[in-house]
């Protein structure tokens, strides 16, 4: 039972130096390593990695699937009318025009107390007024929500103005071209103005008597951001889950060697976030760093990142730094996750692409955190959430002809998404493991759930690529590219199902020790792991995720190939060399 402790030719030949260096390391990978073994430079790599710097820089133009235009580049003055201007760029696709031929969206849009009136192609189409800053709530990825909105059908050049008469000194507009029936942002639809050869979503210009507006391109205000390409340091689910992970290496082999990366991650969070949370504000940014700590709606916003709040308050209790804010980050979660929007059943959904979306990621992303928490607060309710979450996802993603789990299922259309997808079964895989873990025999649901692991389990030995050991990105498509995420989490579920008995036919032992080959040959001995597939959405066809690329060390895989080495070092301690 795992418990949480307490205590031009030259830039050619470059190109192909850097080919060739990759090829040097991933030549000799740590197949010849113990998971001990691997399981440290992984996580070493990991530390190496991040970085714990802030940086200056100009914001995005885009924030969040947002355009906001502030008029902080001219002096405003309340009651004054304030002009913006752009232009409609159309970037579309087949999928595009299949998805919306007629290209009518939805100008949707807040606004800080002011008149604003809004022309499309020198038509008035909307006008709105307020006293009060407007509603705008982010709601999902991809999706917001808006005080108001009009249906335009949008042709590449068209323009759009915007009069702004503000009520007070400090104002701004947040608008996106969004579709319909989604209310989810078109990012083939884009607004870009060209002025003296340089480009910005919008032109700005105080209202003039004469008839020539003396425009000038927006800019964008510096903001303080993380200096961390690969997002190591933000607080993001991929991070908790690197946490945890961290955490589960240090009780199994009893080190401390992680212990001050571990806290120091969560001190960076909590030292720096009131300051940028400050920011955001001031300056109405939505994206930059620890956002998801600001939305806080998503299980991904915070089950994972609280679940390792929760495994150093376990740890070193009331003795801990910021003791007090990780308390009420627990607090705060357990409250918002009682506001998940759910199906009759109870199960946890999303509001993307379709309301009540059951998505096979959120199992892991609501069920890590219940598991842990039921494990601090000695809380049986929470475990029994847990179980009658995992029961209710294989419910509704199950798919017949595999054996394996859909990436999503769309209630309000009552569809099954298109697509078996490798990483959003394997989040499932991992689950099963934590709860089988815990969950005592004699419950009288816990043979349902194992019957439901051991017919899971059968069907990733089905579709395991047999001679190199891993699986696919589509799983019951071979035509796929093998993905090193997915593959890490199969292997956790196999190798711990034969250690621990679940799991006793000798296939799945074998197919466990395929999986280390497949999975070690993918690290290099510095501990860089690649063929990890990039952040994923539900995407409408298994081509799209098939295009979706991996890349060296993407976070969203590292916690689960720690996982996966401690699983293996547990079955070969039960099976020593291959018995």
């Amino acid at each position: 039972m795992t418990l949480i402790k307490h205590s031009n030719h030259r830039i050619i030949q470059s190109c192909v130096n850097i080919s060739l260096l990759c090829c040097v390391l991933f030549a000799n990978p740590v197949k010849a390593a113990s998971p001990k073994e691997v399981a440290h430079t992984v996580a070493q790599n990991i530390v190496n990695s991040t970085q714990f710097t802030l940086v200056d820089k100009p914001a995005s133009w885009s924030q969040k699937d947002s355009y906001i235009i502030r008029f902080n580049d001219i002096t405003v003055e309340p009651n004054q009318t304030y002009l913006a201007k752009t232009k409609v760029v159309l970037d579309l696709d087949e999928f595009e025009n299949q998805r919306d031929p007629s290209q009518q969206k939805l100008l949707a849009l807040s606004h800080t107390p002011g008149k604003l009136k809004v022309f499309h192609n020198d038509s008035l189409v909307l006008e709105s007024t307020s006293k009060k800053n407007q509603f705008f709530k982010k709601v999902d990825y991809q999706l917001n929500h808006y005080a108001s909105g009009v249906a335009l059908k949008f042709v590449d050049g068209d323009t759009i103005q915007l009069e702004f008469t503000p009520f007070d000194a400090k104002p701004n507009i947040i608008l996106a071209p969004i579709y319909a029936d989604t209310g989810m942002r078109s990012r083939k639809t884009k607004f870009l103005f060209e002025l003296a050869g340089k480009k910005a979503p919008f032109a700005l210009s105080k209202q003039s008597q004469s008839s020539t507006a003396k425009w000038a391109l927006q800019t964008r205000p510096i903001i303080t951001d993380i200096d961390d390409k690969l997002d190591f340091s933000d607080f993001r689910y991929f991070t908790g889950t690197i946490l945890d992970a961290m955490q589960q290496l240090s009780d199994y082999y009893d080190t401390d060697q992680f212990l001050a990366y571990m806290e120091k991650h969560q001190s960076f969070f909590f030292t720096h976030y009131p300051n940028i949370l400050k920011q955001r504000e001031e300056l109405n940014v939505i994206a930059g760093p620890f956002s998801h700590a600001d939305r806080f709606m998503l299980l991904d916003d915070f089950g994972p990142q609280t679940a390792a709040f929760i495994n150093s308050l376990a740890r070193e209790g009331r003795n801990l730094s910021f003791y007090k804010e990780k308390q009420m980050f627990l607090k705060r979660a357990l409250e918002q996750i009682q506001y998940i929007p759910r199906l009759e059943d109870g199960t946890f959904t999303r509001v993307t692409p379709y309301p009540y979306t059951v998505q096979s990621d959120d199992l892991f992303m609501g069920g890590l955190f219940l598991i842990r928490a039921s494990q601090y607060l000695n809380d049986k309710a929470l475990l029994e959430e847990a179980l009658l979450q995992i029961l209710n996802f294989h419910k509704h993603l199950f798919d017949e002809p595999t054996g394996l789990y859909r990436h999503a299922y769309y209630a309000s259309i009552d569809e099954k998404a298109s697509t078996i997808w490798g990483r959003g079964v394997g989040w499932m895989a991992m689950v099963y493991v934590e709860l089988l873990d815990i969950i005592p025999p004699e419950h009288p649901k816990y043979q349902h759930l194992l019957q439901n692991f051991i017919v899971f389990c059968d069907a990733m030995v089905t579709y395991q690529n047999k001679t190199d050991g891993r699986w696919h990105q589509v799983l019951n498509d071979d035509t796929s590219y093998l993905e090193t995420s997915v593959t890490a989490m199969f292997l956790r579920a196999l190798a711990t199902g034969v250690a621990e008995g679940w799991l006793t036919d000798p296939k799945y032992k074998k197919s466990a020790h395929l999986a280390w080959k497949g999975l070690t040959s993918q690290i290099a001995p510095n501990g860089d792991v690649k063929g990890i597939v990039r952040g994923t959405p539900i995407f409408p066809y298994p081509e799209d995720y098939k295009k979706h690329t991996p890349r060296l060390n993407d976070p969203r895989g590292l916690g689960a190939v720690i996982y996966a080495t401690i699983a293996m070092d547990k079955m070969l301690k039960v099976y020593p060399d291959g018995q």
